[in-house]
């Protein structure tokens, strides 16, 4: 079986959207915050000619 990690997160993230991805002294991140996030970031780098390699 052959799945990006991307898509694993996206699965989680669906499935346990307020749960700790990311924590670190003094801040917190869920899974849909750390999604959100993520997917903004790969909207402005696509927006930006950025194309990841298929």
């Amino acid at each position: 079986m052959d799945v990006a990690f991307g898509t694993v997160w996206e699965a989680v993230a669906a499935r346990l959207p307020d749960a700790t991805a990311v924590c670190e002294p003094g801040a917190r991140w869920t899974f849909a915050e750390f999604d959100d996030r993520a997917s903004r970031l790969a909207t402005a780098l696509e927006s930006a000619w950025i194309h990841r390699r298929s």
